[in-house]
């Protein structure tokens, strides 16, 4: 903000010492200006017993006028300061400003700024906070308009204070601005006619498909199932050739086992196997691992399944964990926490959940995945966190697939839901927590389990392939197994004939098409039945 000379301002600084850390906005006749992160509570802003308001401590000042100064033990609201206003020959007020005014509203017209980062869900509530001056709101007088149309809300009243709030009655677009005006009249007379309005911006979200929904009374066996699969121990040299990349790709071909090193060589799996026929491990609570120490949001951290390995190191392995959420219907907010080390040496864990009928298949929906948000830093054991929104359409057990990927140095993970009112964290599966989404490690249903595509390549949606490269597919068995019989592949509308050959639980399925096709964009069709 900009202060003009020989003019009268009204400045103010609003500390928030509840933040973490301190937070200091600052104003300039009613308008914030600015927000600053003010640190530890005695840092360099702290008051001593010398203030220097307005001036420095070497006499470089100029010649200035105060008219009043107030020091308050609270924090005022934006509402309140905006109702301040400007200078004011009578001073700054002590009491409650002449008439009501707007507290506070959300969602916040911050969200504007970059919806791409905007937390605002898509079934928000809209909700102004109104507070008594020396005349009162009177609530018969209130009209609350969203996108223009006049709405119906809730108004409720205590003390001095007037709440009013209102949720649309359908979900809102990803990423789409809307905006809420709200006029009101106090009982002054005469009245005066008083409001505000703004816009809000709906953040991003991910619809899901309601009919890979299995019915709750399918669940069986509480928790997850993990299957770890680890490669050789990572040399801390940047570029190093023997190590692996912090791909999602790269995990789940390892979780394949189709997975090469630079020699075209298979990867080892050194990992120690889990009880269970597949190698996997019961996970009865929740997602909070950790190589070494108390990292993350959630302290009593537990080793990763089967790591260390048979060879004593942490480094590059990947974890799958399989489950099935018990979810209400309505708008979710999951949340992961993984490792993330220097830029420099970038070795960052990473990770990708997918939500689907059989969660494993190439064709899943990608609910949430790795995005640095993480500051550059000099620490080889920082956390980064993504947090994403999802709408279930109706109640059931939602399958997914979690698969974390680790690299160098140390790793860590934490899989939790957080309440959109209040911020709180909560891992997913905390036995200890009766709030915790419960999840399950099988469903009875006679849909779960189906055989999935494992991998594919070209992958959908790319560009730039070779046309003389074939299709490549892997199909794998799971509780049911592919029947080859059944298998159908269509190239561009016409039915083909590729080549099928099944090997265990794998099935294998490929088809050249003409190198010297004209076709830029190509669609294939696969089906098959277990």
């Amino acid at each position: 903000g900009t202060i003009q000379p020989d003019t009268w301002h009204r400045i103010v600084f609003a500390v928030d010492l509840a933040a973490t850390p301190s937070v200091l906005d600052k104003y300039i006749d009613g308008v914030k200006v600015g927000t600053q992160s003010l640190g530890a509570l005695d840092s360099i802003h702290a008051f001593y017993d010398t203030l220097y308001l307005i001036r420095d401590d070497n006499d470089e000042t100029e010649l200035g006028y105060i008219n009043s100064l107030q020091i308050r033990d609270e924090k005022l609201s934006d509402g309140l300061i905006a109702a301040l206003g400007g200078a004011t020959a009578t001073g700054i007020l002590s009491g409650p400003p002449p008439n009501p005014y707007i507290s506070s509203v959300s969602p916040s017209a911050d969200t504007v700024r970059v919806p791409s980062r905007s937390t605002v869900p898509p079934n928000p509530q809209i909700r102004v906070v109104i507070e008594n001056g020396e005349s009162s709101v009177v609530p018969s007088s209130i009209v609350l308009k969203f996108d223009d149309a006049t709405v119906t809300p809730q108004i409720s009243s205590q003390g001095s204070t007037t709440t009013v709030t209102y949720t649309p009655s359908d979900l809102l677009e990803p990423l789409s601005i809307h905006n809420v005006a709200i006029t009101f009249a106090d009982d002054a007379i005469p009245a005066n006619n008083l409001g505000t309005q703004w816009r809000f911006a709906v953040g991003p979200f991910t619809p899901i498909s309601g009919d890979i929904a299995l019915p709750i009374a399918s669940a069986s066996g509480g928790g997850f199932r993990a299957r770890t699969v680890q490669g050789p121990e990572y040399i801390q040299e940047v570029n190093n050739p023997t190590n692996l990349a912090a791909t999602v790709q790269r995990g789940i071909q390892q979780l394949n086992g189709t997975l090469r090193d630079i020699e075209g060589n298979l990867v080892e799996d050194v990992s120690i196997a889990g009880g269970n026929a597949d190698g996997s491990f019961n996970i009865d609570g929740a997602i909070n691992f950790a190589t070494e120490g108390e990292v993350g949001n959630f302290l009593l951290d537990t080793p990763f399944p089967g790591i260390p390995g048979e060879t004593g190191h942490s480094t590059q392995f990947t974890t799958e964990l399989l489950g099935y959420l018990d979810l209400q219907a309505g708008v979710h907010r999951f949340g992961v926490t993984v490792n993330a080390s220097r830029v420099d040496v970038n070795d960052d864990d990473n990770f990708a959940l997918f939500i689907g009928q059989n969660p494993r298949d190439a064709f899943s929906q990608v609910l949430g995945s790795y995005v640095r948000t993480t500051a550059p830093a000099f620490d080889e054991n920082s956390q980064n966190h993504n947090e994403f929104t999802f709408f279930a359409p109706q109640a059931g057990l939602y399958p997914v697939r979690l698969v974390y990927v680790q690299s160098g140095r140390q790793g860590s993970l934490e899989f939790y839901s957080v309440d959109q009112a209040t911020g709180e964290k909560t891992l997913i599966n905390d036995t200890a927590d009766p709030q915790s989404i419960k999840a399950y490690r099988d469903s009875t249903s006679s849909r779960a389990g189906a055989p999935y595509v494992a991998e594919l390549s070209p992958r959908p949606g790319t560009s730039g392939n070779d046309p003389s490269l074939p299709l490549e597919l892997l199909i794998n068995d799971d509780r049911t197994q592919l029947d080859p019989a059944t298998l159908r592949l269509t190239f561009n509308g016409a039915q083909v004939t590729p080549n099928v050959a099944k090997s265990g639980r794998t099935t294998t399925v490929t088809y050249q098409p003409n190198p010297t096709r004209a076709q830029t964009t190509n669609d294939f069709t696969l089906t098959y039945s277990d």
